[in-house]
This record gives C-alpha cells, structure tokens and sequence, in this order.
C-alpha cells in the first residue's frame, strides 16, 4: 500500500468517526510530514533537511503509525480557521 492509500484509509476511518470537513486530507498530510519539526536553515545555500528518498520512506513509516483517534475536532477547526478563503 502506498501513502496516497493509507491517508485515504485514514481519511474513510476519520469521516466513519463523523468528522466531516474538506482539510482532513491536509491534517493527515500534515501530521506524517517529516520535516515538521526541522528547523529551516539560516543559512542562503542550505541543503535540503533530507533527500526526497529519504523523506518519502519517512513519510511512509509516519503514515503507518499514525492514530486517526488522535485527530480531535479543535484541531481541524483550527485548520479552517488559519487556511486561506477560497477564490469563489
């Protein structure tokens, strides 16, 4: 199974719990990015915190840890609060 496959197995879990909004895609994405706590660099040149091989396999483990349960309803609402308005 491959990342896409498991958030939208998170993502079917979360709405069968009643969550229902259109930024679950991006709390799941957001809690198994692996450079969530990396500092960014001072530094103008900077490498990257890590290859894209590299992220991606730990994108990979994060997603297979992760607890749907652990998502609570303030969370996502703190999303649509801070997401920028639509261009409607």
């Amino acid at each position: 199974m491959d990342i896409d496959d498991r958030v939208a197995a998170h993502l079917k879990t979360m709405q069968a719990m009643g969550m229902k909004s259109p930024y679950l895609r991006a709390v799941v994405v957001a809690r198994i990015n692996p450079v969530r706590f990396v500092p960014p660099s001072r530094k103008k040149d900077a490498a990257p915190p890590m290859s894209m091989a590299e992220a991606l396999t730990k994108m990979a483990a994060n997603v297979r840890k992760f607890d749907p349960k652990s998502v609570r309803p303030g969370d996502l609402a703190l999303v649509a609060a801070i997401a920028p308005a639509s261009a409607d």
